[in-house]
This record gives structure tokens, sequence and C-alpha cells, in this order.
């Protein structure tokens, strides 16, 4: 037979990039819509029969025309267990079924991750390397080390939230992305509500913060958003990226490891802050108690 050639039945067989061959068969899927779902060989041949095994499949029955994630899938299977679950616990209060025998499935225990906070010197070594390569998140960074924000708590700070003549912030709000829109809203908990007090470093860099904002904002001119974010991008909006480690960053700044991004979620007690900024005593916001020198 020509390679050019169909032969009969062959209607959906076409020529696939690479040498190879394509087939498709429309389905039903198990959500009850109608899609295209392809197989693919290396000869006609081998795809006319992966062709046909699909069309009897098809006819039997809805047919997935999608691979889900183990996340995804594990998400479905949870929630599949929870309704039969359920369906059966009814079922047994109807005495319809004498036992849940979905009750008797054993999930396996999680384990909970051990956070790695960074060592003391290793939180300064980071922070003054992002100081040295002039990181424009060095004042993010700053915060979240040694403050313990959150990310969140971190984007959602407004001007009017920070008072650096008696160097103190008020934390109030977070920003979060909640369906594709940013929310600026209440913190995550109502023990995340604080006015803390600011050591020198968080001054320092709130400074600098506020130096390079108006630098950005002369420089958009009128295309400039008085947001009043203290994290804003160049032209003024509320930034969302100010922990980021895409790879046009300098190199030691990138160190950004799941321990930061643990600080910045939540630390444990006793590493919301480095100790080199002990001079003052203030609440730590993951243990509740007070630290001092």
């Amino acid at each position: 037979m020509s390679a050019g050639r169909r032969a009969n039945g062959e209607g959906s067989i076409y020529p696939y990039r690479d040498g190879m061959f394509a087939a498709y068969v429309w389905v039903s899927t198990p959500d009850g819509k109608r899609r295209r779902k392809s197989v693919y060989g290396a000869t006609r041949e081998l795809v006319h029969t992966k062709w046909l095994e699909l069309h009897r499949v098809a006819a039997v029955g809805p047919v997935s025309t999608t691979t889900p994630t183990l996340s995804e899938y594990m998400t479905y299977w949870l929630n599949v267990r929870a309704v039969l679950r359920s369906a059966l616990s009814n079922a047994m209060a109807e005495e319809l079924i004498t036992r849940n025998v979905a009750t008797g499935i054993k999930m396996p225990r999680l384990r909970t991750r051990t956070i790695q906070p960074w060592s003391v010197e290793e939180a300064r070594r980071f922070l003054e390397s992002a100081r040295d390569e002039r990181d424009p998140f060095y004042p993010a960074y700053v915060l979240i080390l040694v403050l313990g924000l959150r990310r969140g708590e971190m984007l959602g700070l407004t001007w009017p939230m920070v008072n650096l003549d008696t160097a103190e912030v008020e934390i109030r709000y977070g920003l979060q992305r909640i369906g594709g829109r940013l929310v600026h809203g209440e913190t995550k908990t109502q023990a995340s509500d604080a006015l803390l007090p600011l050591p020198d470093i968080c001054s320092t860099a709130l400074r600098l913060q506020e130096k390079s904002q108006s630098e950005a904002k002369a420089a958009a001119g009128p295309f400039w958003v008085s947001s009043g974010y203290v994290f804003s991008t160049r032209d003024g909006f509320p930034s969302t990226r100010a922990t980021s480690t895409e790879p046009s960053r300098p190199a030691a700044t990138r160190q950004v490891s799941d321990r930061c991004r643990c600080m910045a979620h939540g630390t444990p007690a006793g590493h919301c802050w480095p100790p080199w900024t002990s001079t003052l005593a203030w609440p730590c916001r993951s243990s509740g108690t007070a630290r001092s020198r």
C-alpha cells in the first residue's frame, strides 16, 4: 500500500510531524461533552489498529481525553471517597445496608514537614548580598526575615500603615490574588494584626524603598498610578513579585529557598527575627512571646 494513500476505513488517519501518523475519534467524555481523542504511531498500520481500538472503547462508554496530574487525580479521588462515604452512611441510616465499607478505608498519614529556618549567619549573608548587589527587593526581604511578615502582609503594606518617625508599622491587611484579581483584604488571622516596632535595619530599608519609589515615580511621569503601596511596580501598581526568583536576578539573591518561603508564610516560634537586631524587645509574632537582648 502506498504511504500516501489511505486504506479503507482510515478516513481519520493523517500524516503527523516527524514522519509519524495520527488519527482521531469523536468520543463522549466523562463530563458528557463531545471531544476529539487522538492516537499516534510510527506507521499507518499501527495507528489504524489504535484507531479501531479507540472506536471500540468509545462505543462502550465515556473516554477521557486528558491525563490528570497526580494532584488533580488525588483531589478527584478524595472527593469520590467523601461522596461514597456520605452516601453509604445515609443508606445505613435508612437501614438499607448494615455496614459502611468506605469507613474501613485507611488513609495514609500525612507527614508534617520539618521547617529548617536559616541560621543567623545564613540570613545575614543573604541580606548583605541582596544589599550589596542593590537587589530591588532587598527591603522586602528585610521585613520578611526581621519582622516575620507573611508574603501577603508584606505586599499589602501601604505607606499610611508605616510611621518612620515613630519607627512603627501597623499590620492590618494583606494582598492576595483571588479569582485572577488582586484583593487587599484582612490578614490571614486576627492574631496577625499587630502594631510592630521597626528596628533600625527595617527603618533604613523602608527609607531606601521610599527613595527608590520616588525615583520610579519621577521616571514614570504622568503614567504613574498613586496606589499607596510600599512595594509597587515601576508604574505604581501593587507588586506581586517581591519574592520572585526569576533567572534575570543577581546570582547571590536567587538563594531564596524553600526555607525563606516558609519564613514568609509563617515561621516556627523562636525564628521570626535574627538575633543581631535584638537591641529592642517586641512581640514575636509566631510565638506570642516577647524577645529581648
